[in-house]
């Protein structure tokens, strides 16, 4: 079922809106233009003044109009359009937070003049009636999937309307430029050129510096919304599980002086200055005769060929070998960490030993027992996922899905043909078309063109609800 329906857009829609299992309060949600009239079937106020009016919220019970029976004392809310969450007449009402209550509630009001709603219905109708634009319907998907504060303040921001407000101007000066070379082409005999191409064409340069910006941040906006992975590798015995458990904050991993005890990858979800990370412990890397261990290291070597951060774990009571050396030159160094362990023992290799030795590759000394350098680590790793040019103030501008960058690289991509079209002296018309696509990607971001298959990809993702 298509959710780009407008048949069933102007149906009267209702669902669950509270996580599924037991609480304190359940919320079961309502809207379309029968809003009002279910309500008032199957909700009796408490009191002559207790009355069900818009915007305030009212105590009552539920009843069974068929039966007479009292389902359940709630609270219940009405929201009369245009001033709801959609932008339609809707409603709310606020259960004791069972399951079956939830059920049975549902099942009363979808008896008369309602549906199920479908995923991210809500959501769609408050996108279709200019409630929010594309760019906030996703962030409300992002706040509701936020792992971590950080995650939520920046889907926050999105549905204020951050993406929108940094491409707005950028799309207005696009359109300054179209309509000087509209005037151009329509009355090139009858007025004086006014601009000439090289103005202009800067003026597509700075709209497509921009553009570049808003697309170099997308690998930190994608990170900071779907989480990053790091894997902690190095050789058997070197403290990867002990390093492991201490940046998890609990023991997960095994820890045993047998070397080779860790024979999978061990994957856990953790929070790193509220970046999403996924730990991965790996088996030590080394030869062996053993089935399992082999089987081990080559799961070691796939989790690496994934990794967007890689932590490589030195023992810094063992002598720097050849060996050691050539493992970390085999790793790709541009997003990799060296951890000099076992800091509280007296030590063999220290960071004096790797400098030059390892080319220009962060070396931090920590101890995974007693805790020593973990501090420096984790902004260590920070450092690596967060781009030092990156500031505070960028966070209004970040791009955290594919959908969105890809609308910026095609905006980009067709200015800069527009732009080469223009100084390669090339008629107006050509800078043009390539100028009127680049504003359709940019309305295509924020929803102001779009097609029903692109509704339909985003609102699925959506929970039933909301």
């Amino acid at each position: 079922m298509s959710c780009f329906d407008p048949g069933q857009l102007t149906e009267t829609i209702a669902a669950v809106s509270t996580p599924p299992g037991r609480g304190a309060l359940g919320i079961i949600r309502l809207c379309g233009p029968d809003t009002l009239a279910i309500l008032q079937r199957i909700f009796r106020p408490a009191g002559q003044r207790n009355q069900l009016t818009t915007h305030r919220m009212c105590f009552g019970v539920l009843v069974d109009p068929a039966s007479g029976q009292t389902i359940d004392q709630v609270m219940a809310v009405y929201f009369a359009a245009p001033h709801s969450y959609t932008g339609e007449d809707m409603g709310e009402i606020s259960h004791h937070g069972s399951p079956v209550l939830a059920a049975e509630i549902l099942d009363l009001i979808l008896q008369d003049r309602a549906r199920l709603a479908l995923p991210g219905e809500f959501t769609l109708r408050a996108f279709l009636n200019g409630k929010m634009d594309l760019a906030q319907a996703e962030a409300v998907r992002d706040l509701i999937d936020a792992r971590t504060s950080y995650q939520a303040r920046i889907a926050g921001k999105q549905l204020e309307g951050s993406v929108s407000r940094t491409i707005r101007p950028l799309k207005e000066r696009l359109i300054g430029v179209i309509t000087h070379l509209e005037t151009t082409v329509e009355f090139a005999e009858d007025m004086p050129e006014t601009e000439s191409r090289a103005h202009l064409s800067a003026a597509l340069a700075d709209v497509a510096r921009s553009l570049a910006a808003l697309e170099d941040n997308f690998r930190l906006g994608h990170l900071l919304r779907q989480g990053a992975s790091l894997v902690i590798t190095g050789r058997p015995n070197v403290g990867k599980s002990s390093l492991f458990n201490r940046l998890l904050g609990e023991d997960r991993a095994i820890v045993t002086e047998i070397s080779g005890t860790t024979r999978d990858v061990l994957r856990e979800p953790a929070n790193l200055f509220g970046i999403p990370l996924i730990l991965m412990d790996t088996a030590g890397i080394r030869t062996s005769d053993d089935m399992v261990e082999k089987l081990g290291v080559e799961r070691s070597y796939s989790a690496l060929g994934q990794a967007d951060l890689i932590l490589h774990v030195m023992d810094a009571t063992r002598h720097l070998e050849a060996e050691e050396l050539d493992l970390i030159r085999s790793l790709p160094h541009d997003n990799l960490i060296v951890a000099l362990n076992k800091q509280d023992l007296p030590p063999r290799t220290t960071t004096a030993d790797t400098d030059g030795r390892l080319g220009d590759q962060t070396v931090v000394p920590v101890s995974a027992l007693t805790g020593e350098g973990l501090d420096t680590l984790r902004e260590a790793i920070r450092d690596r996922l967060i781009p030092p040019t990156f500031r505070p103030e960028m966070e209004n501008g970040l791009i955290t899905n594919l959908r969105q960058q890809q609308c910026i690289r095609q905006g980009h991509v067709q200015l800069q043909r527009a732009q080469a079209a223009m100084e390669t002296g090339m008629s107006e018309e050509y800078s043009l078309y390539h100028l009127y696509r680049a504003v359709r990607s940019l309305d295509e971001l924020t929803g102001q063109t779009t097609v029903e298959d692109i509704l339909d990809r985003i609102f699925a993702t959506f929970c039933i609800g909301k």
